[in-house]
């Protein structure tokens, strides 16, 4: 296949392609169906897949796979049934915050629960909610040295790729009210406060303080769930099964 230079000081490039006939014969008939020949259509499939933005999974492979070596990480595997049930029903988008510790696990375990809800982010199925202030956090532990030596694959240029991807996953809020104070964790507050202030429908953690205010009895955790009816404080596992149940 030759191409052409578009515009004056491109690069012309000629690929041959070795096909078997079913494979072949399957290009053309997609040919068709895009109305061009099939050099037109390989030449648009290029295109897409060098234009596409890279997933989460593609930009954070190499740091997993040093992760993986290490054993660094046991979070346990999830099945691929959460994805599944969500692609099938077409039902309003859950609201949802992930506290950093979440978005840790994410980036150093491909088959581990918080990487699966953030998958769930990034396919659309429900509306990831972040703030400047955690955004800064995450790259702030990210780029801590003590991480950077221990795992080199995590370079500047996969963090700044992650976080550019979150962004463009995420609805972002640059300024947060404070409506509910912690005294007992004052770090979660940010988590807390945007996920009232975004109206989320859950705040997934595995942080005890945030997960005590859905069942504790002091007066902190009794007046949050007066408070906010609608926001549940939940667990990855469950925030999964959570999403299985409202996608029917």
């Amino acid at each position: 296949m030759e191409k052409e230079a578009p515009w004056p000081g491109s690069v012309t490039m000629t690929v041959t392609l070795e096909l078997e006939a079913e494979v072949e014969s399957l290009l053309e008939k997609r040919a068709r169906a895009e109305g061009c020949d099939v050099k037109g259509y390989v030449e648009k499939l290029v295109e897409r897949d060098v234009n596409r933005a890279r997933t989460f999974d593609e930009i954070l492979a190499p740091f997993r796979d040093a992760v993986e070596r290490s054993g660094w990480s046991s979070a346990r595997r999830i099945e691929r049934e959460t994805r599944e049930a969500a692609r099938v029903k077409n039902r309003p988008r859950l609201g949802v915050v992930f506290d950093c510790n979440i978005l840790l696990q994410a980036v150093a375990r491909k088959t581990g629960p918080a990487a699966a809800c953030l998958r769930l982010a990034e396919e659309g199925f429900v509306q990831l909610v972040l703030s400047e202030e955690i955004l800064t956090e995450l790259s702030g532990v990210l780029t801590r040295p003590v991480i950077r030596s221990r795992y080199p694959e995590l370079t500047d240029e996969i963090v700044e790729d992650f976080i550019t991807a979150l962004r463009s996953t995420a609805e972002i809020t640059n300024e947060v009210p404070k409506r509910f104070s912690y005294p007992r964790d004052i770090d979660d507050e940010p988590y807390l406060n945007l996920a009232i202030e975004a109206e989320a429908n859950y705040l997934v953690s595995r942080d005890k303080d945030l997960l005590d205010l859905m069942t504790g009895h002091n007066d902190e955790s009794k007046e949050f769930r007066q408070r906010f009816r609608s926001l549940t404080v939940i667990e990855p596992i469950e925030f999964l099964t959570a999403v299985r149940r409202h996608q029917g």
